[in-house]
């Protein structure tokens, strides 16, 4: 048999067909990369994208499908996390639902708006807030409200056309308005009749309250999750925003819409001691889920620590909206296209702060630095943490490693100073005046958690420092209240067998020293130990429900418990 050989080709002709297939490849490569910026540009070449802001309170990351967790079915808020940027250490700035919303709205640090927390405070009307850039740039603005925590009283209203809150106070308990919401699936209904006619392009923001205590969801949440109520409220909420992206997709406004989704701050659920949130800023209440869904954007998910006062310079540039000098937050849009890693505007400096024991308790404010790894909290014993291998904050490692912590200290107060307008905190305006401490010196003897100095906070009496007996170590500690020595005798039994965090919570935020004997004791004067107990017994009837009331408390703006009018618990 004849075998008939190949024709022999020569180098050029070689050469010829290896360039042509590289030509080839190369013509390939450049379509691909050329699909994403030419869909982004026909996304953004046409009207303007609507513009939907989810916030479900009291939602911790870690109890989403979406950020690892097995115990619950979310598969809306899954299917969302799918589609756009997943932020896996996103992080509230304050762990109470009024400031942590102002510094979504207006991409500010609590230092620069002075709500610090929910104490007779309102928004200044001169700031630069969300709604009212877009309001003014052609958007129609609305938003429904789900709790009396974010009354249009306090000033969240500015900027929205259509705020829906409604609450009848004269039928309620003003000294408990974190207990008085209104249900999901009725939130849900009036934003779905005004999506309805609402004209293009609009802003609409949807807050959900159900997680926040007490944990009442209905049926079928209530049986099924019956031995994790808070995870039921959490799938209770997943439906309701299931209902909004449905409607979205049926309208053709879902492509077509960017949508922020995001916790406004987490839940103890038991962790240091801490059954709600609002005393203590572990991760606990400070680690939220964040999800941006931007037209034309591939979906990932960005490991990069971020806050959110950083939400709303986000989504002014994803418009080309101009972002306001008072903005104080980074935007995150080359983050979520892939086009940049850490930017030089703002290190990955994660401040968090909670007044609250100091507006309701007269304790101290707490305020905590997360970078690089670590935690920093500025506690009367101070708190360093490696969340990277303690995620828990089990293990303080500031006796271990006092360097880092006096580094971290120094970096702390340079935040608050940078982040402090120039004039004075911005609640002066309003008649509040900004409480600050003056850093530790750097030294063995370092003076720490300084009361405030003489002030009048809303309806609370001025606050003196006093100065604190000297310990073993000679360390001075100032406090408001008396110097004298808690006497140890055996505490009072709560009601109806609630564990006493009393205890736990007047030692993390008084702190503790060692007597002469060496022996530990507390440090809180028995005048104030006393004062402590009581008022843990008066709120924990509200806020750990004693009784828990009937499923129908829970529908329109009646409140889910009726205290008697003497119990004054701190809203949240």
């Amino acid at each position: 048999m004849t075998r008939t050989e190949p024709p022999v080709r020569s180098m050029e002709s070689t050469l010829s067909c290896q360039s042509s297939v590289v030509r080839c490849q190369l013509g390939v490569l450049a379509a691909v990369a050329l699909v994403l910026p030419q869909n982004r540009a026909s996304a953004a070449g046409g009207a303007k994208p609507n513009v939907v802001v989810i916030t479900i309170d009291t939602l911790r990351a870690d109890h989403l499908g979406c950020y690892g967790y097995s115990r619950i079915e979310t598969p809306n808020l899954d299917a969302l996390a799918r589609l756009g940027a997943r932020f896996t250490q996103a992080y509230t700035p304050v762990p109470i639902t009024l400031p942590a919303h102002t510094a979504i709205f207006t991409g500010s640090f609590p230092m620069a708006t002075g709500m610090h927390d929910f104490s007779g405070n309102k928004l200044p009307a001169n700031g630069a807030t969300l709604a009212k850039v877009l309001r003014d740039n052609g958007y129609t603005t609305a938003a429904f409200i789900g709790a009396a925590v974010l009354d249009s009283r306090f000033g969240l209203n500015q900027g929205f056309e259509t705020y829906f809150d409604h609450f009848d106070f004269s039928r309620l308990d003003e000294t408990n308005l974190d207990l008085t919401e209104r249900r999901g699936d009725l939130v849900m209904d009036e934003a779905l009749g005004w999506l309805k006619q609402a004209p293009r392009p609009f802003l609409l923001w949807i807050h959900l309250y159900d997680p926040h205590f007490p944990y009442t969801p209905p049926e079928p949440y209530a049986s099924r999750y019956r031995t994790h109520l808070y995870d039921g409220e959490i799938a209770f909420a997943d439906a309701q925003v299931g209902r909004l992206l449905s409607f979205l997709k049926q309208r053709g406004l879902f492509d077509h819409s960017v949508i922020a989704l995001a916790g406004d701050h987490g839940e103890g659920l038991g962790e240091h001691g801490e059954k709600t949130h609002g005393f203590f800023i572990y991760n606990s209440t400070l680690h939220v889920p964040l999800i941006l869904k931007v037209p034309g954007a591939a979906p990932r998910v960005v490991a990069e620590d971020v806050s959110l006062v950083d939400a709303m310079p986000t989504l002014l540039q994803e418009l080309k909206l101009p972002i306001p000098a008072s903005v104080q937050g980074r935007s995150l849009l080359g983050l979520i296209l892939g086009r940049q890693g850490p930017t030089a505007a703002r290190p990955s400096e994660l401040y968090a702060e909670t007044y609250l024991p100091l507006l309701h308790f007269r304790w101290g404010q707490l305020r905590g630095l997360e970078s690089g790894g670590w935690q920093y909290i500025d506690a009367p014993r101070p708190e360093l943490y490696d969340v990277r291998s303690d995620p828990r904050e089990l293990r303080n490692l500031y006796g271990a490693r006092q360097s880092l912590a006096h580094e971290m200290h120094d970096r702390l107060y340079g935040v608050i100073r940078r982040f402090t307008p120039a004039s004075g905190n911005a609640a002066s305006a309003s008649g509040r005046s900004a409480t600050s401490r003056s850093p530790p010196a750097p030294s063995s003897s370092r003076a720490v958690n300084r009361c405030p100095t003489p002030r009048t906070v809303s309806r609370f009496t001025s606050c003196s420092p006093r100065p604190w007996p000297t310990d073993s170590t000679a360390a001075t500690r100032n406090r408001c209240a008396s110097s004298r020595r808690l006497k140890r005798t055996s505490p009072r039994r709560c009601p109806s067998g609630i564990s006493r965090p009393s205890t736990i919570t007047a030692r993390k935020i008084f702190g503790a020293r060692s007597s002469s004997s060496g022996r530990r004791s507390s440090s809180i004067p028995s005048s104030r130990w006393r004062l402590i107990i009581w008022d843990w017994r008066r709120w924990k009837r509200v806020i750990w429900m004693e009784r828990r009331p009937p499923s129908s408390a829970r529908s329109g703006s009646t409140p889910r418990i009726s205290p008697p009018p003497s119990i004054s618990a701190p809203s949240t």
